[in-house]
Order: structure tokens, then C-alpha cells, then sequence
């Protein structure tokens, strides 16, 4: 498996995590309509905890589990966008 390979896999591996350990689904996913899924990716991002939703819980990690984190968001902000789109 390529490296790109390996870490779209981790990416969707925590996209998976992220919905069945935290619990966060589709149907939650679409009640956040005021950005909040694309801050948290920033702050994930950047490591600047500051711009993460408020009343959410910022889990610092080093910098490239950070990344795989955003990434997962960013895939939840996407296919929340789709889910709109189809209704």
C-alpha cells in the first residue's frame, strides 16, 4: 500500500471513530450548521485551540494525529454538505 494509501485508511478510520466511539452522526452532523465541524479542523490543524466550538473539548495530540483529526472533520463537513444538498 502506498503512503497516500495508508493515511486516507487513517483518515477514514478516524472519520469511523470519531462516529461510533464519540458518537458523533450523521443526524448530529446536520444540526451543526454554524461551522462549527470546519473549526474544529482548524483548531486541530493549526493547534490553535482558540478557534475550536465553544462548549466542544479541544484533546491536544501531537501534530500529525492532529492532522488525521482535521482531516476526518473536514470529510464530516463534506458529506454533511451532500446530505443537505440531496434533501
Amino acid at each position: 500500500m502506498s503512503e497516500t494509501n495508508e493515511i486516507i485508511y487513517e483518515i477514514r478510520a478516524e472519520r469511523i471513530r470519531q462516529q461510533c466511539e464519540e458518537g458523533w452522526t450523521n443526524e448530529h452532523d446536520d444540526e451543526l450548521v454554524h461551522e462549527e465541524l470546519i473549526n474544529a479542523a482548524v483548531a486541530y490543524a493549526t493547534g490553535k485551540s482558540n478557534v475550536y466550538p465553544y462548549g466542544w473539548i479541544y484533546k491536544p495530540a501531537p501534530r500529525r494525529r492532529r492532522l488525521i483529526k482535521a482531516a476526518a472533520l473536514i470529510i464530516a463537513e463534506i458529506e454533511r454538505l451532500d446530505r443537505r444538498t440531496e434533501k
